[in-house]
């Protein structure tokens, strides 16, 4: 069996420090949303599922990486998400929009227990349980906020108007659950999740 590639998905989460020499070193990043930690963690793309949502679109109109959005090599969105991102012209190429690859979250609240959780968690579901990931990828996370994820989504300003407010212990137990077979790698709070369920 071929040794499997390396996959890091990268949160949103504080990264307080550069680490884009350590995220170099990897196969694939896969990155979400606003893609905030972007220069810290460097700037390459291997793929990136951008949650367009009003907020997303509106709101943030994107981030202030938004114009990064059009260097990645793979665009991920959900149907829905394909149906209502009428302004996809803003951030994508029309290449990217024509070869955007459909994610399914259906099994979300089966797994995370709950239908509706942060997008970096939909996404890591798909990695953790879709044999064409992890059959071919080590998965590692950084930017997750794993301890302490219950109350920083409770009480954190950024998640006070949103649905997923009380979701932080489901999405705390299901991180702990993916990380308890597995060793924190070092400091920059980097770990290897689980090969598949």
């Amino acid at each position: 069996m071929p040794q499997k590639k390396k996959l890091l998905l990268i949160g949103n989460g504080p990264i307080p420090i550069d680490i884009s020499d350590k995220v170099n070193e990897f196969d694939y990043i896969m990155r979400v949303n606003r893609m905030t930690n972007f220069l810290t963690t460097g700037t390459r793309i291997d793929g990136v599922f951008i949650g367009a949502y009003r907020d997303f679109r509106e709101y943030y109109k994107g981030g202030e990486f938004k114009d990064y959005f059009k260097t990645a090599k793979e665009v991920f969105l959900t149907d829905n998400l394909k149906n209502w991102f009428t302004n996809w012209s803003d951030f994508l190429t029309q290449e990217q929009w024509d070869n955007v690859k459909i994610m399914d979250f259906s099994t979300n609240k089966e797994n995370i227990g709950t239908a509706f959780p942060t997008t970096t968690l939909c996404v890591l579901n798909v990695l953790t349980t879709v044999p064409e990931w992890y059959e071919n990828y080590e998965i590692w996370i950084c930017g997750i906020t794993v301890e302490g994820r219950k109350e920083l989504m409770y009480n954190g300003d950024a998640w006070k108007k949103t649905n997923h407010r009380f979701d932080g212990k489901k999405e705390e137990f299901f991180l702990k659950k993916l990380l308890k077979k597995t060793k924190k790698c070092d400091i920059l709070r980097r770990h290897r999740i689980a090969e598949g369920r």
